[in-house]
């Protein structure tokens, strides 16, 4: 990921037009790591499954 100045620095030479759009998301994206999310929330894997017992009920009825 891009440093905060970074970031600055490519908006600026974005809106500019001193580079390209598709070189700009180039080098935003270039060190993303896609994938699971589940460890950067703060909600947990077993806080999770108690909301979902806990709410399935209603869940159900609201289906129906």
């Amino acid at each position: 990921m891009l440093t905060y100045n970074e970031l600055i620095d490519l908006r600026s030479k974005l809106a500019n037009d001193e580079i390209p759009l598709e070189l700009a998301k180039e080098l935003y994206w270039k060190d993303f790591k896609g994938g699971n999310v589940r460890g950067t929330q703060k909600i947990g894997r077993k806080d999770e499954l108690k909301f979902l017992k806990k709410n399935a009920k209603y869940a159900i009825v609201q289906i129906l």
